[in-house]
């Protein structure tokens, strides 16, 4: 009884920890506010003071998602990208970013990533 009681014990955690393995490829927009598979959005990240785009998805420091170019430039609008990363970001970097952003992607307004 004891056995079995374990076995379920150390099956439950199992689920629990792929469950939340699971869910870390869940990110919000910053622009709109829908949740996407991490792999449909572009990761914006601040690492040592500079602010870019990230393509791998896996640079370091601090990052946000957007789902669009469309969200893109919402998020730096209202700058929720500042919030986001927790620095400052001037209008300079904005404009840099979006400008990236339309020409690896195309500056068709709300093309996907």
């Amino acid at each position: 009884m004891l056995a079995k009681a374990l076995a379920i014990a150390a099956y439950m955690q199992i689920a629990k920890r792929e469950a939340l393995r699971s869910l870390n490829k869940i990110r919000t927009c910053i622009g709109c506010g829908t949740k996407a598979a991490k792999d449909g959005m572009v990761r914006i990240f601040r690492d040592s003071g500079s602010v870019s785009l990230d393509a791998s998805g896996k640079g370091p420091g601090r990052g946000a998602y957007a789902c669009s170019i469309e969200c893109l430039e919402k998020a730096c609008s209202k700058g929720r990208v500042s919030q986001a990363l927790r620095c400052r970001v001037d209008e300079r970097t904005y404009g840099r970013l979006i400008a990236i952003a339309a020409k690896a992607f195309g500056d068709e307004g709300c093309k996907e990533f």
